[in-house]
């Protein structure tokens, strides 16, 4: 019988395993209200802790009312949330951590910032700012404490401001007044609720930057190559390094710049004609930019994306003149969600990525082979041939109890470990020699489907010469199995040992009892014969606490 220990080498702890289901699919698309009587863009949109879409817009040039429309699980809702007159232009979203929005716009008729927010029953608005022409272009962000910040444009004196709640009032900041500065700003919070503003310079065609650190405003001009930073947009990753997306009206092409920590990296990512304005940008869970746009030679709704190693692109819309005023969300699932204007039958649009093909990740191990670790893990799907192969990412961390956190995090690891696509059938595996015994390593697994989309899968941590310091199940083998499985446990004190197998209701349906000697490793057998086939999990229970191991699957 192989053992996972090996004389000379230690053993691989394997320590958790995270897997779940993804998917590969196409895009649905929805007019969401169709009662507009003439071009109305400006749309915003963002998804709540349900990923449901909720979308603030401006109704029209006639009705100019603040509009809502959200969906819940009977249908689309819409409701005009300001309805004095000419209001309504120029809004942003947000959604607090009770799923309740907050919109800041513009009021025409007074030529002021306005804001407002659902409180379960009724609607609250304020207006903000009052001085002269301002509110335009406005984008709002909430901090930790649900308190809205709002960045936005003073057309009268062509200055950038910022106004945000403290708990008690508005309190107002001009921003930058270096020329007519601060058109189409966009605002995005790091995890100090520090603002983050990019917008246009007019007076210079630039794209420009502003950060507050808490006492002073530090503004910096982003890209000058051109007449460039049209129709800003900006994110944040997890490091708390701004993203934008914008238009380079000098080249038309759509383009995309990011603080690496120490400079700032321009890309042009689109430049296949006239492309790139009304742009959004969104930061998945790898910090990899999607971003929805404008086609402008062909009145199309265009969305990007970064796959780690190349840029994606796909037509989502090219239904008449649509794409106007795009705004792009991302839900739990990193699935991109849309909303935009339809120019050609003045509806408001909303599309959004429904992944069709259904792929589980049924188990994901790590073994010890001298010098190298072998990796093998079994996928099930219900249209596999929409999978191209799989890459395997590998990072470095210290050895750690099971609840602590990681180390280096998957989002600075760009490459794959393999030089192409694994490929194959089940089982998958793949050696890895690139190790160094005594080390702790952690493998990201992520499957390649026919579009040529990355998702990942799961992951799976391991432990290189070192011995538990906890109750674990080390290995579990033979995985599949037909008739008995093998669990290799590690116990830190004599006691007694209880192994339990769960079906994916979590109803148990084998189990074992047994004694532990003394600390160290045991074997326990389990006996799955009469089982019927699929996916279980196992558990061991001793010492008040639990152990998780890998799925295990019955043939």
């Amino acid at each position: 019988m192989v053992r996972y220990l090996t004389a000379g080498i230690g053993f691989l702890l394997v320590l958790a395993l995270a897997m779940g289901l993804t998917f590969a699919g196409s895009w649905e698309i929805t007019s969401v209200d169709t009662s507009l009587e003439q071009y109305s863009g400006q749309t915003s949109i963002v998804i709540d802790s349900s990923d449901y879409p909720h979308i603030s817009y401006f109704d029209n040039w006639y009705t100019a009312d603040l509009k809502y429309a959200f969906w819940d699980v009977s249908g689309w809702e819409i409701s005009a949330v300001d309805t004095e007159e000419y209001v309504g232009s120029f809004s942003s979203i947000a959604i607090d951590f009770f799923n309740k929005p907050h919109i800041s716009y513009y009021d025409i008729g007074n030529g002021d910032l306005k804001y407002t927010h659902w409180d379960g029953s009724i609607w609250l608005t304020v207006t903000v700012d009052a001085e002269g022409y301002t509110g335009f272009h406005s984008s709002i962000a909430l901090d930790s404490s649900n308190n809205p910040h709002i960045s936005y444009y003073n057309w009268s004196n062509g200055d950038l401001k910022y106004a945000f709640w403290d708990d008690y009032s508005w309190q107002i900041m001009t921003v930058d007044t270096a020329g007519d500065v601060g058109m189409t700003p966009s605002i995005v919070l790091d995890a100090y609720n520090r603002p983050h503003i990019s917008y246009y310079d007019n007076s210079a065609g630039d794209l420009k930057y502003a950060y507050y650190g808490g006492s002073t405003w530090q503004i910096s001009s982003v890209d000058t190559s051109g007449d460039v930073g049209w129709n800003t947009s900006i994110a944040i990753d997890s490091d708390d390094c701004p993203h934008i997306s914008y238009y380079d009206a000098t080249d038309g092409n759509l383009k995309y710049a990011y603080y690496d920590g120490s400079n700032w990296q321009i890309i042009s990512v689109d430049t296949s004609g006239n492309v790139g304005d009304c742009s959004s940008i969104a930061i998945d869970s790898d910090d990899y930019p999607h971003i929805s746009y404008l086609h402008l030679d062909d009145l199309d709704l265009k969305y990007a994306w970064w796959s780690g190693s190349k840029w994606k692109f796909v037509t989502v819309d090219s239904e008449g003149w649509v794409g106007f005023d795009t705004s792009i969300a991302l839900d739990s699932q990193d699935n991109p969600h849309i909303s935009y204007y339809d120019s050609t039958n003045n509806d408001l649009k909303y599309a959004r990525y429904i992944p069709s093909v259904e792929v589980e990740l049924a188990s994901f191990t790590a073994q010890g082979e001298g010098d190298s670790i072998s990796l093998c893990w079994i996928v099930h799907a219900t249209e596999g041939e929409d999978i191209l192969g799989f890459n395997l990412y590998r990072r470095e961390a210290e050895v750690r109890e099971p609840s602590s956190p990681l180390g280096t995090d998957f989002s600075q690891i760009c490459k794959p470990i393999n030089s192409g696509l694994i490929t194959g059938q089940n089982p998958y595996n793949y050696t890895d020699s690139g190790v160094e015994g005594g080390r702790r390593y952690e493998y990201r697994l992520e499957a390649v489907f026919a579009d040529d989309t990355p998702t990942t899968l799961g992951t799976c941590q391991v432990t290189a010469g070192i011995t538990p310091r906890w109750f674990s199940i080390i290995a579990v083998y033979p995985n599949p199995a037909c008739e008995r499985l093998t669990c290799l446990l590690f116990v830190p004190d004599a006691g007694a040992v209880e192994l339990c197998l769960y079906d994916l209701s979590g109803r148990l349906v084998a189990e074992k009892r047994l004694t532990a000697d003394e600390a160290g490793e045991m074997e326990a057998e389990l006996c799955v014969a009469g089982l019927a086939s699929g996916v279980y999990s196992l558990r061991a229970y001793a010492f008040g606490a639990s152990a998780d191991g890998c799925a295990v699957i019955v043939r």
